[in-house]
């Protein structure tokens, strides 16, 4: 009783598994430009609560093939303009915001996908400082 049982629940779950098949759905169309500018507003959070804090002169790199290419720094209010055909380039991995040039305290965006191509703006949070 209880082995019928058993093939009659994976029977069953067999035929429901043939009703659910799906196809995948195509990736959603990019709203964005997908060969204009990425704007990119870089900032820091002191504390909790505390307003954003524009991160000037923060070094951005784009690591190709393991290796880091600067792309510029941001400006005086914390932005920087990023050509997106000079960031999906073969071999790119990652976009970099880094507090200094020592590569320790660092945000990063991945462009190995397609993912941020369709936003003309994003933001960044350097993450804070701290010592324990």
């Amino acid at each position: 009783m209880r082995v019928s049982i058993i093939c009659l629940g994976l029977q069953m779950i067999v035929a429901m598994s043939g009703c659910t098949s799906f196809e995948p759905r195509p990736a959603p169309a990019v709203s964005g430009n997908p060969h204009g500018d990425l704007r990119v507003d870089v900032y820091e959070t002191v504390c909790e609560g505390a307003p954003f804090q524009p991160k000037t002169n923060i070094p951005v790199f784009l690591v190709v093939n393991g290796e880091r290419r600067l792309l510029g720094h941001t400006n005086s209010q914390g932005k920087i303009s990023l050509h997106k055909d000079e960031i999906w380039i073969p071999g790119a991995i990652v976009l970099l915001f880094c507090r200094d040039e020592t590569f320790v305290e660092c945000a990063a965006l991945t462009v190995d996908t397609e993912y941020l191509r369709k936003f003309d703006e994003y933001h960044v949070e350097i993450p804070p400082f701290s010592v324990f």
